[in-house]
Formats: structure tokens, sequence, C-alpha cells
């Protein structure tokens, strides 16, 4: 198969089209109508490009990406690649008269400005083509968004100046987009294949004759990202009044600033006095004096409180400044109150903007965001994430800038998402997430005879490498938690015990995680416990090397399902698994040998069983003797995946021999009954024996608690462990169950 390699620069374009150039290793292929391709250009093939996660301490790492091109080599328009990498002689051509949004494509330039038609100029950092001249320095028809560069609004009075586009570009934190092309099967600029994204950050000429491009990955360029550089800020002062009635001095707190506060509506702001107490006090407006007068303990947000934890207003108070409650319910996520979830912030941090206008999470307030565009953001992936997790991931404490000091995002992301066992990372050359889950029904398969290259391969590559992860186990962890305004978090330690039993003593120290905005310990433990179970047994590690055609499934934090005859199963240490679900946390692409090569953790080698919450069932009508009629008028039932869009009734869930409770509406225990037969469309249960009394509509049935006796109902459902991780009275250990 003939292929080419080829990469793209945010910004550098091909003449008169909206295309950007394609700095390529061969010759242009016959329908590179548009003249993009810059023709053997590359001086030497690139690198691998590696990129790892890891799920104990919260780190990502991406490999960046070296391009070295030669200097001298012309586009089809003329310009070196010397003169677009190294000419930073930029040339005003024209000045913006009229506020413009990001999708307005009538431009209104200084009215001499009249040659400029379907040419492509430069303002800030947006590359746009100018349509047809409709008089006065006004073009209508603008492309937008030209040569890979994000559309965004425009201020005539911030900033006006308008270049030539193909002159002195702006190259840092330029996007480059790395692809391959089929050239047997490609037919158009479309057929392209996307290997990876990435950011430049220098460009330097190792000799005259080359220039290399250094590139990182998007993750890298905004970790170091901060927010709330700017607060609202002032000092507390101490008013005392006389009542006249009774002659008593009554002393009451005072803040006030001339400066203007983050909110749009200053009357909304919260304020935290020295970051021991957050207040909402009633603010007043005037000749830009925000400020509050009267400031008592009626001011102070209660709900920050966690019992005996009572937030009080310091005896000797200094200074106050704007923060921001997260309590927002996810319904309004381009507004304030931020929400309490903690990936919906996420998303709301890294795109918030000046101009609100980047995606659906943009709250408009500039310093409250890293104002990220919304394409280099996995949007959907986070978004599923989240999902999948759900109100887990609502925090009831959180407070931004309580210490009063710049909130540096990617950080303060990577301590509060460990604990969900979430991952920050690059997904695809976008800022992502990666979840550690051990369960998807319609993950992809990956099988030795297709996919797996090994020693008989041409070139041969190494048999899949095994190992049992023993850095991987934990038996505790540290946990702090509930950080109520004024206190210090509680610090409580998990024990693993069956773990800490076979562990040499001192050999591992607890792992400290932070809740520090959870209030209940009952919160902690259902957080952290799946976590520490996670990593009760030593996980399997297998690396192998795939096709480079297997990429798109295979990127960090995916599921695969995995078929090899040379890889040892973790149950038995036999050689040979099928269909072992295993979660990818490294992987390199060699661009070179058109190969990958992934790590992946075993996650289905310990826990074997996928099993849903044991279900119910509601009585529609009167029993008649043994038969039960069974309601269907919600499709919540039923044993489903949330990954299937089927749901089956709720009489499916359970099979003959089904042991279960006959309970009145109120969930209160009336009789045993076990089921012999069950019949859908209509649904019916019919049981052994006449219950009595009878069931009437309205009645719940429902699985029996757990005993270790009933195997079908033990392998088919999950069962919530007591506080001892036990379970019901046979007190068999609580094992962890896919979800």
């Amino acid at each position: 198969m003939a292929t080419d390699i080829v990469f793209t620069i945010e910004g550098l374009g091909a003449g008169t089209t909206a295309r950007q150039l394609y700095f390529a290793r061969g010759t242009a292929p016959s329908w590179d109508t548009d003249n993009a391709w810059v023709e053997s250009c590359w001086s030497q093939m690139p690198g691998e490009v590696e990129s790892s996660i890891s799920f104990l301490d919260g780190s990502s790492t991406i490999g960046g990406l070296s391009l070295e091109v030669f200097s001298a080599t012309k586009a089809q328009q003329g310009q070196t690649i010397a003169s677009m990498l190294y000419n930073q002689t930029r040339v005003s051509i024209a000045t913006l008269e009229q506020d413009e949004t990001e999708t307005d494509t009538a431009i209104q330039l200084n009215s001499s400005a009249t040659t400029l038609a379907n040419t492509h100029v430069s303002l800030a950092r947006e590359v746009i083509k100018l349509g047809v001249h409709a008089g006065s320095g006004l073009y209508t028809g603008c492309t937008r968004g030209a040569w890979g560069t994000t559309a965004t609004p425009h201020s005539a009075s911030d900033f006006n100046q308008v270049f030539e586009a193909i002159k002195g570009p702006v190259l840092r934190y330029r996007k480059v987009t790395l692809y391959r092309v089929d050239l047997d099967s490609a037919t158009s600029y479309s057929d392209l294949e996307q290997l990876g994204v990435f950011v430049i950050y220098t460009v330097t000429a190792p000799t005259p004759e080359v220039i290399r491009i250094e590139c990182d990955s998007i993750t890298s360029i905004f970790e170091r990202g901060t927010i709330l550089n700017d607060l609202w800020r002032a000092p507390v002062e101490e008013v005392t009044t006389q009542i006249v009635v009774n002659g008593d001095d009554l002393t009451e707190l005072k803040i006030s600033a001339r400066k203007a506060k983050l909110r749009s509506t200053a009357a909304n702001a919260t304020v935290a006095i020295d970051g021991e107490v957050v207040l909402k006090p009633g603010f007043e407006t005037g000749n830009l004096n925000y400020f509050a007068q009267g400031i008592n303990d009626t001011d102070i947000v209660r709900t920050l409180d966690a019992a005996p934890r009572l937030q009080t207003i310091p005896d000797d108070p200094k200074e106050a400044w704007e923060v921001f409650i997260c309590e927002g319910d996810d319904t309004d996520v381009d507004a304030l109150p931020l929400s309490a979830n903690l990936l919906t912030l996420f998303l709301q941090l890294l795109s918030t903007s000046s101009h609100g206008t980047n995606g659906d999470y943009d709250l408009g307030i500039e310093d409250l965001g890293l104002a990220i565009p919304t394409d280099l953001i996995d949007v959907a992936g986070i978004e599923l994430v989240r999902d999948n997790l759900g109100t887990i991931l609502e925090q009831e404490l959180l407070v931004l800038a309580l210490d009063g000091e710049p909130l540096e995002v990617f950080s303060f992301f990577k301590e509060a998402l460990l604990p969900y066992g979430v991952v920050i990372c690059n997904r695809g050359g976008k800022v992502g997430v990666a979840e550690l889950a051990d369960n998807d029904p319609d993950a992809p398969t990956l099988l030795e005879t297709t996919d797996i290259l090994g020693p008989a391969s041409t070139p041969p590559r190494p048999a899949p490498g095994q190992s049992r992860r023993m850095d991987l186990s934990m038996d505790a962890i540290s946990v702090s938690f509930m950080m109520v305004p004024g206190f210090d978090p509680v610090v409580d330690t998990l024990v693993d015990g069956e773990r800490r039993r076979l562990t040499i003593y001192g050999a591992d120290t607890p792992r400290a995680l932070s809740l520090k905005f959870i209030k209940s310990r009952d919160r902690v433990l259902a957080t952290l416990l799946p976590y520490l179970q996670r990593f009760h047994d030593d996980i399997p590690q297998i690396t192998l090397t795939v096709l480079r055609t297997r990429e798109a499934d295979l990127q960090l934090g995916d599921l695969i399902s995995l078929t090899h005859t040379k890889i040892y199963s973790a149950l038995n240490g036999v050689k040979g698994v099928t269909g072992e679900l295993c979660l990818v946390t490294s992987r390199v692409l060699s661009l070179a040998e058109n190969t990958l090569t992934v790590s992946l953790l075993d996650v289905g080698a310990i826990y074997t069983n996928t099993a849903i919450f044991a279900p119910s069932a509601v009585v529609e009508s009167g029993a008649s003797g043994t038969s039960i009629p069974i309601a269907e008028d919600y499709a919540d039932g039923g044993f489903q995946s949330g990954l299937n869009p089927n749901y089956p009734k709720d009489a499916s869930s359970f099979i003959v021999g089904d042991n279960l409770q006959h309970c009145d509406e109120n969930g209160t225990f009336i009789q045993n009954v076990k089921i012999i037969a069950i019949a859908t469309s209509p649904s019916v249960i019919t049981v052994k024996a006449t219950p009595s009394p009878l069931p009437v509509a309205g009645d719940i049935l429902r699985l029996q608690p757990y005993d270790g006796n009933l195997s079908d109902t033990r392998d088919r459902f999950a069962f919530v462990a007591d506080t001892n991780g036990t379970l019901g009275s046979s007190s068999d250990a609580g094992k962890e169950y896919s979800r």
C-alpha cells in the first residue's frame, strides 16, 4: 500500500482557498486541486508518539513530536517553508471598524481597504477569507475560521489591526495535526486519516538547511493554566452604631472596594472573610463603590456547614474576597452558580471565556475559565463518563477561591477526580478523561489471529509481555474530607483488612486521597471502597503490538475484549484467554513501523461477574391463587446495561426458582414466596403455594436478602455489603461486581 504522512499547521494555508497546507513526505496526489501539498519537504521520519495514564496517582504523560523539514522547500504558491516559519514581519493592511461576533460573515474594515476581496487576512489568531467588497471597506460572504483556525469574537476598540495572513503568522500554541493518507484509495482531502493532534511550543533550526518544529500535547500546554487571578478584594471594617432607644453600641462589619466583581450582577456575589467563613451579604452599588454593611451571622452560607462544624465570623477579620460556591444542578451549565458535579465543573472551567460563546459550558466570565476552544476538548467523552458516574460526582462543600489564591485548574481536578477513578488525559488529540472502568458489553474485540503482531509477523515483533503489577495493589487509603470553611479537613484511614494481613508490615503506606468537599463519612466510604477493592489484588498488565489500523479502538481509557492463546489467565494460570476485558493505559504509535504498542490492564481478570442490583416488581392487580399479575408501566426493570437501549420487562429479571419477599407498598415484609413459572404479555409470576394473604395492587415482590446458598441469584445480582464488608446471614466476604 502506497502511503504518505502529512501534517498541517493551524494558520498556514494555500493561496486563495480556505484549505490548510499539507506538509508531505512525497509528491502531491492527482486530486490536490487546491495546490495544498508542500511536496517532499520532510528531512526525516519523526519518532514515536507515546502517552500513558496512571489510576494510582492521577498522572498522565504525553510524548511530544519533532518534525524536521527542509527550509528551502517551496509551497505551490511560491513561498518557502523558512519564510512561513521564520518571517515575523507582520504587515498591517487594514483596521477593523466594527465589533464582530464569531458567526458574522460581514466584516467592516476601514473605508480605504477596498482591494482585499477573496484574500486571507489575520485578525488576532483567527484567519478570515474575505468575501466580496460591498463598498466602503465592507466585505460580505466572508469565511470565518479559515486554515484550521477558530472563529472568535473581535472588538474594534480592543484590537483592530488586520494583517496579511500569509506573512508572519503567530505560531505559538498553533495546532499541528498529523495525518496518514492511503494514496491507493484516497480520492479527496477528506480521506486523510488523523493520527494525532499537537501544539507548537518552539521552532528551531538545527542546521541552516533544516527547520525543526517541536510539538507538545494539548494537555501539557494548558496544564499550568490558572483562573481567579484577579479577585475582587476589600478590607473588612468594624462599624459601631449607637442604638437610640437604649443607648447600646452595635458593632457590625462592612466591606467595600471600588473594583468591580467578577460577577456581572454584583448583588449575587458571595465572599469569604480571611478564608474562614463564606457569606452572602446584601451588596449595594453606586459610583463603582461596591459595598456591604451590617454583615453578621445571618449572612453566613449555612449549606457549607457540616455538624458539628459550624462556620463563624473570625474575631479579628482583616480581608474579604469574592468566592464561587459550586452548587448548581447542571440544568443551566452556562450560568452561575457553578456546577457541583466535578466533570460539569471541569467543562465549565476549561471552556469559559470572556465572550461566552465557546460552547455550551461557557459562562462568559473571563477570569473564571481557561478559554480552551471546544474543538480541543473531548466534550462528548467527558459527558459520557460524567453520566456513567452520575450524582456521586456532586460535591457539597466546594468553594472556588476559598484561600484567595489563583486556582491551577488541571492540578485541582487531578486531585479531585482520582478517588472516583478518573484521570485527565489526551484523547485523540483533545483534552479528555479516562475512567477506571471494567464493564462494557460492547467492547471491541482484539484477536491474536487478525490484529496482534508477534514473532511470526514481518518484520517480527516481540510476543505479548505479561506482568503482575504488584505495585498497583494497596491495602489502605488515607482520606481527607469534610473541609468546612474555617476548619481543616477530617482525616481518616480505610483499610482492606484481608489485604493488609497478606502485606509485609510497613511495605505499603496508605495512599493519600482527598474528598475534602464531601460532608459525610458514609459518602466517603461509598466512593472509596470500590476504588480500594479494585486494587485488592495485583492487576495483570499485558503489553502487545497491534496493527496501526486498530488505533481508533485503543485510546487511553478504552476497554477492549482480548483473545490470545499465549496470555496467561490470572484466575488459574492456564495459558490462553478469550474475551478478556482489558483497559488501555498506555500507547506508543510508531510512524516508521506503522504499528501501535499498547499496555493493557487486565481488569476482567479478578472480578468476572457482571450484575445489576436485585430487582423488584409491582403487583398490578389482586392475585388469584398462585398467579400474581405484574405491572409493566415503566421500563426500568430487566437485566440491562447502560449501553444497551433495550429495556426488558420487569418480570424477565427473575427466573424460575427465585425466592421472593412479598411486601406491602411501603416495603413492609409480609411473607416469602417461590417462583415456579413466569409469563409475559401480560406479565404473570406463578408461585409454588397460594400466598396468604393474597398480594393486592401496589404490593411489591422483591428478591430475598442475600443468601450464599442461592447460587443463581448470587451470580445474577449485586447485593450491598454491610459496614463490615460481609453479605447477608452467611457472612460471605463482599466482592466487587462490574457495573
